[in-house]
């Protein structure tokens, strides 16, 4: 008895496709729990604020301003943003910086380093940028 090729090709394309639900069937549902846990787990914008700090003030020449400013945008407080990383710093902001220039005392040439990278930039300066010069300008002021 021969079998016509078409009928060998739909049946493997069927057995195919079951073993594929099978499979799908067998896998883990995620727990509803879990995911709302997940959820939950966001950091605080003053804990953040703080962590960002301390590592300018004990690497100040490592320091990664774009992985702060993601920091920054993903924390929240009394869950609100507090800053947003689509936005470009405003006129004022851009004039703080440049007065938070003349005041900083310590690690001068990291803090110079990390404003002219974001100066620099074909984006320009984002409102979580600024937030976090802000942050990083009081651990390079003396006081």
């Amino acid at each position: 008895m021969k079998i016509p090729v078409k009928s060998t090709f739909a049946v493997c394309a069927l057995l195919l496709s079951l073993s594929g639900m099978v499979y799908l069937l067998r896998a883990p549902i995620p727990d509803a729990q879990a995911s709302v846990a997940v959820a939950v787990q966001v950091e605080d914008a003053d804990s953040a604020r703080s962590a960002i700090t301390a590592m300018f003030a004990t690497a100040p020449n490592t320091f990664n301003l774009p992985a702060a400013s993601v920091r920054l945008s993903r924390s929240r407080l009394e869950g609100y943003a507090v800053c947003t990383p689509s936005t470009e710093a405003t006129a004022a902001q851009y004039i703080e910086v440049a007065e938070l220039l003349d005041k900083v005392s310590k690690h001068v040439g990291d803090f110079q380093r990390v404003v002219d990278a974001v100066m620099g930039s074909n984006t320009g300066m984002s409102d979580c940028d600024f937030r976090v010069i802000n942050a990083i300008a009081k651990a390079a002021t003396s006081g």
